[in-house]
């Protein structure tokens, strides 16, 4: 899709929203899916980057997406204005499973990892469920107002102390189910975070669900970059993050290899 840039707009730092026009994939993107955007008309970079939907305004047909500047890619996109026009492919993946009602949930985000829980937690919460954020940055939280806006209970923690929790989300969110129970976790970061939330959830009986972080080259599942271990009955099976995921439920992934 060839879709026109509204904002490309600074956050803090090297990070970014980028907002664009695209009414067919505003309706039809779900929360945990991503898009592959080609970052320059030149082909260089060659291959597509791929970004997790920060959010949707269906109603004015609008897709954002977050990221942090780190590459050439980022760099190319980063220098994009409103106005032009980027060649957008998507919505890709799958995405979270927000078939749950008037229910207890834990939305969970590390780092630039929150960039698809925004979108979680406005469908969650339009759903009548109860949602607390926990959001773990090492120093400088991203959108929290925003954050705010779409759940119940919001918990920062970061790891230098400045605000909130002084130390990792994981240990918020552990010593909170210890007096709260919840229905239903979800989780997007880093992928020790991953493996500790998988755990926690397990211990607590609590079904969670977590969105994989993996380096992708096509995003529709030719090239196999991005395969990681998913258990089966007997051993384990690869699988594509770009198209089997990104997300899958916490105790089918394989984290320690």
């Amino acid at each position: 899709m060839r879709c026109k840039i509204i904002k490309n707009e600074k956050i803090t730092g090297d990070i970014k929203r980028l907002v664009f026009e695209e009414p067919a994939l505003a309706k039809g993107a779900k929360a945990g899916q991503f898009v592959n955007i080609r970052v320059d008309d030149n082909y260089d970079p060659l291959l597509r980057r791929p970004f997790g939907i920060n959010f949707i305004d269906e109603e004015k047909g609008l897709v954002m997406v977050l990221y942090q500047i780190r590459g050439r890619g980022t760099e190319a996109l980063s220098k994009k204005n409103s106005g032009e026009f980027i060649d957008v492919l998507g919505p890709l993946g799958n995405g979270f499973m927000v078939d749950i009602r008037d229910s207890k949930v834990a939305v969970v985000g590390g780092g630039m990892g929150i960039a698809p829980l925004l979108e979680l937690c406005r469908v969650l919460k339009n759903k009548g469920n109860e949602v607390t954020a926990f959001l773990g940055f090492k120093d400088t939280p991203l959108l929290c107002n925003e954050f705010q806006n779409y759940s119940d209970f919001l918990i920062i923690s970061t790891e230098s102390g400045t605000c909130g929790y002084r130390g990792f989300v994981t240990e918020v969110l552990e010593n909170h189910l210890y007096s709260n129970k919840m229905d239903f976790i979800y989780a997007c970061g880093p992928k020790p975070m991953l493996k500790k939330v998988s755990d926690i959830s397990k211990n607590f009986g609590v079904p969670c669900q977590v969105s994989m972080e993996e380096k992708m080259g096509c995003g529709i599942g030719a090239c196999l970059v991005c395969a990681c271990k998913i258990k089966n009955e007997n051993d384990f099976d690869y699988k594509r993050v770009c198209i089997d995921g990104p997300v899958f439920y916490g105790d089918e992934v394989i984290f320690d290899d």
